[in-house]
């Protein structure tokens, strides 16, 4: 009787364990199928998004010449200001380097740097808050003055970032702004910058739309990142490298196939 009860025992265990592995085979098969059936989801948005642009393509002779943050202070962390410059050289597409300087901004500063315009953050207490000479590409934020008034310390750091946001803008941007109600409006004092919320930092449409005109005086010429299609009607594209890329090519240098028709002019009806 013992030895029955172990084989039913025995028996049960392993009907179980393999209905377990059925299961889990049948669950992995699933798992594989929906990953399978994902993978050919993006390679078909993939495919469909090559075919209407050809891919992205870097503009020649874009992408020059370099806008540097000069930290000469301590009382904010280079990595706070480092994540500034990330967020303004997405915008603006203009290659901002952080580095560390305690040099008298100018001209010769910005050649010792290697680059052509720049923002010098300081900590000077008795001079102002920011100086901007746009003539010469440069400006100096001083943050001895941003820990005061309401709230000062608590905003700090918020300030600092606001105010080397306001630097850039007027210095990339040839100084003014047509549009009011952002950080390119006159700030008075430190508790104006409190006004406005670091997380909606945007420069203006007008100062990014007449920034790469201005910054190219200086030697800084933003990346240009535009599709191949774009590329191959502006005349710039080179020769295709597949098949959508060819497709694309072929289309946009055809020649036409009948003549143009241009409608007569209307027939002005006199009084």
């Amino acid at each position: 009787m013992k030895l029955l009860s172990a084989i039913i025992a025995a028996t049960c265990a392993m009907t179980a364990l393999a209905e377990t592995s059925t299961a889990a085979s049948t669950n992995s098969t699933v798992a594989s199928t929906n990953s399978a059936a994902g993978a050919n989801t993006r390679l078909l948005k993939r495919a469909a998004v090559l075919r209407a642009t050809g891919g992205r393509l870097l503009m020649p002779g874009s992408g020059k010449g370099v806008f540097a943050f000069a930290n000469a202070q301590s009382r904010l962390p280079q990595n706070a200001i480092q994540d500034l410059a990330n967020r303004i050289q997405t915008d603006t597409m203009i290659e901002i380097r952080v580095v560390a300087n305690s040099d008298e901004m100018g001209t010769e500063t910005l050649k010792k740097l290697g680059a052509q315009m720049g923002v010098s953050i300081v900590d000077a207490p008795g001079k102002p808050t920011l100086v901007v000479a746009p003539e010469e590409g440069w400006a100096v934020v001083n943050v001895a003055k941003l820990g005061e008034g309401k709230d000062g310390a608590a905003n700090f750091a918020k300030r600092v970032r606001k105010e080397i946001y306001r630097a850039f803008g007027m210095v990339a941007g040839g100084c003014g702004s047509s549009y009011q109600g952002n950080l390119l409006d006159p700030i008075r004092s430190p508790d104006d910058l409190d006004m406005y919320p670091e997380s909606d930092l945007q420069m203006p449409i007008d100062m990014l739309q007449k920034m790469p005109k201005f910054c190219e005086r200086f030697g800084v010429k933003p990346w240009r990142m535009t599709t191949y299609r774009r590329a191959c009607h502006e005349g710039w594209a080179p020769p295709p490298k597949d098949e959508y890329q060819k497709a694309i090519w072929d289309k946009v240098h055809a020649l036409p196939t009948e003549p143009l028709k241009i409608a007569p002019e209307a027939k002005k009806v006199k009084d």
